[in-house]
């Protein structure tokens, strides 16, 4: 496999068929209300608002968290549209990959992340979620340790563009725009970068046939400062 679109000197290396999934598989907020089994991504938010009206956090009076808030009250129905259609596309992905069905159980067993999808489905608060969420020590360490699993790269090209291509150009951009800006994303998605570079191996043995694995770096390169918000 040609390695040649990948590149290393980007990133500061210093710096069975089964049931649904159950709770675990990290990437979205759970919008279950009770103990059904079923992804995280699968169930379709009936509440009627993402940020619902009220809901407070530690820092809802801040510009930012007031326009973010409004962003979420503005984009609910698409929100929750892109919601229930991540969860179909991550229920076939688990299906097909038992490498899924093993992060899932990873993920179910983070007493911290598990406690922020409890705290989500009464806040309905995506933006805390993320933050909260990338933030956790052991969810970047599980994350990474996948990274070196070379079955984790047979999945990710397909999860990767299935994922980018469901949301719209606006919250595409948003999205974009707060990995960017945000300290706990940015520092996530360098991260991420990092362990991309370190697991080169794994990730070179893992692709399809014919995969450049440059095109998974500059994937993750949307999400840091300067990107272009335009969908892959």
């Amino acid at each position: 496999m040609d390695v040649s679109g990948f590149d290393v000197s980007s990133v500061n290396p210093s710096s069975p068929q089964a049931s649904a999934p159950k709770t675990g598989v990290p990437g979205a907020p759970s919008s279950r209300t009770s103990g059904n089994s079923g992804s995280i991504l699968i169930s379709k938010d009936t509440s009627g608002v993402f940020a619902r009206p009220g809901a407070k956090t530690a820092a809802s009076s801040t510009p930012t968290r007031e326009s973010e808030q409004e962003f979420m009250k503005q984009h609910d129905q698409e929100i929750r549209d892109a919601h229930s259609r991540w969860g179909k596309m991550i229920n076939s992905y688990y299906r097909q990959y038992p490498v899924m069905r093993q992060i899932d159980a990873d993920f179910s067993g983070l007493d911290r992340y598990m406690a922020l999808q409890r705290r989500y489905r009464q806040d309905r608060d995506l933006y805390a979620w993320a933050r909260d969420t990338f933030a956790l020590p052991e969810v970047r360490a599980t994350l990474g340790k996948y990274m070196a699993d070379p079955d984790f790269w047979r999945m990710a090209p397909g999860l990767a563009k299935d994922a980018l291509q469901i949301p719209s150009q606006s919250f595409y951009a948003a999205t974009q725009h707060f990995a960017a800006s945000d300290p706990t994303m940015v520092s996530f998605v360098q991260g991420f970068l990092q362990d991309m570079t370190k697991n080169i191996g794994a990730m070179v043995q893992g692709l399809p046939p014919g995969t450049d694995p440059g095109q998974m770096q500059n994937l993750a390169r949307q999400f840091t400062p300067g990107a272009t918000a335009v969908n892959p």
